[in-house]
């Protein structure tokens, strides 16, 4: 969240998959963290599901990030739910 509205020169990114417990429910629920890297090595973390998706459709567009031939301009921003029902952050190309 600190990070929000920063250019940010994408390299490369990693996507880490892990079970979260639910404390009260004991219920085991899989998430991921997306890792963003910067042309300088620069990294920018979020559990956002909402930026997990966002960056499965650009990946799904611009291809993996060792085929692009510069860094692809972005910024994380956050936005509404449908309905009304929160904010979460996606990605926007520059």
């Amino acid at each position: 969240a600190d990070k929000l509205n920063t250019e940010i020169a994408l390299k490369d990114v990693l996507i880490q998959k892990f079970n979260n417990v639910d404390d009260e429910t004991g219920t085991i629920e899989e998430k991921y963290r997306v890792i963003l890297i910067d042309e300088d090595g620069k990294t920018y973390a979020s559990g956002s599901k909402g930026l997990y998706r966002s960056l499965g459709q650009l990946l799904a567009i611009m291809g993996e990030p060792s085929t692009w031939s510069e860094p692809i301009k972005i910024k994380v921003v956050e936005t509404n739910l449908r309905n009304n029902a929160g904010k979460t952050y996606v990605i926007k190309t520059i």
